[in-house]
């Protein structure tokens, strides 16, 4: 069975069906050597995956900075509440 090189708008379905109908009477599986399967599954063990909760640099270079202006601005905080408590103190009387 050949196929037509001409294109038919109208049954565009049936020219599918039959190129696949005659693929399959010319095509035929590949069956792949013992040697490349045992090969490709010695080299697949090999492998190791990368473990799921590894973290990238720029993942990690985030968190560092995140955590260190958090701590800055808790610092500055307790210093800013700290001397507002010594001045209040301070303004009543209670230390010269």
């Amino acid at each position: 069975m050949g196929v037509d090189s001409s294109v038919n708008k109208s049954q565009p379905r049936k020219q599918i069906s039959e190129i696949e109908a005659y693929l399959e009477t010319t095509l035929r599986p590949v069956v792949p050597r013992k040697v490349f399967i045992e090969d490709l599954r010695h080299r697949l063990d090999e492998i190791q995956p990368e473990p799921a909760s590894a973290v990238s640099i720029m993942q990690l270079t985030v968190a560092v900075l995140a955590v260190g202006v958090g701590g800055m601005l808790l610092f500055f905080s307790l210093v800013r509440i700290m001397v507002s408590i010594i001045r209040t103190i301070r303004d009543r009387g209670a230390i010269q």
